[in-house]
């Protein structure tokens, strides 16, 4: 059946790499980081989302990313294609939903 072909797994971004083989992924789908009162430790959480992200999807590989950190995202992504852009609200919280292809 179905849930055969299909793997989900909730893993740390910092065990990407080593839970997946390289270019094996068809797909990331994730909240991106958030919460972290320092800007450069948010920036460098997304940094290795990207990077670990490249590593491990297949090519044309889509990565889908929740976030509302668009300006620090525009930083990370130049290696993959901005497939589209959603925009969502919950409450007063606007934020987006990034499906970037690798």
């Amino acid at each position: 059946g179905v849930d055969k072909c299909i793997n989900f797994s909730r893993v740390d971004i910092d065990l990407l790499s080593s839970k997946f083989e390289e270019e094996s992924v068809d797909k990331v789908i994730t909240l991106g980081p958030s919460c972290s009162r320092e800007e450069n430790k948010l920036r460098n959480k997304f940094k290795f989302l990207f990077e670990e992200s490249f590593t491990i999807l297949k090519e044309k590989g889509l990565l889908v990313l929740c976030s509302k950190h668009e300006k620090i995202i525009s930083e990370f992504c130049s290696e993959f294609s901005l497939l589209k852009k959603y925009e969502i609200q919950q409450g007063k919280e606007t934020a987006n939903i990034f499906v970037f292809q690798k």
